[in-house]
């Protein structure tokens, strides 16, 4: 089930918590630039990434 608003996947867990997952891009974006209190060096990306043209998700 989603929420209201589509932002996110409610679902309960094998204990019987409820979970609320978000699934709106932009939010687990910002959620990961969060955790990693920084945004991949040109270096990291090409290494992930490869050709794929560099962008910095985390620019506030």
């Amino acid at each position: 089930m989603f929420t209201t608003d589509g932002s996110a996947l409610l679902s309960i867990d094998e204990t019987g918590m409820l979970r609320e997952t978000p699934v709106d891009p932009d939010q687990i974006a910002s959620a990961v630039c969060r955790r990693a209190g920084t945004t991949l060096s040109g270096a990291q990306w090409r290494a992930r990434f490869g050709d794929t043209a560099y962008r910095d998700v985390c620019a506030s």
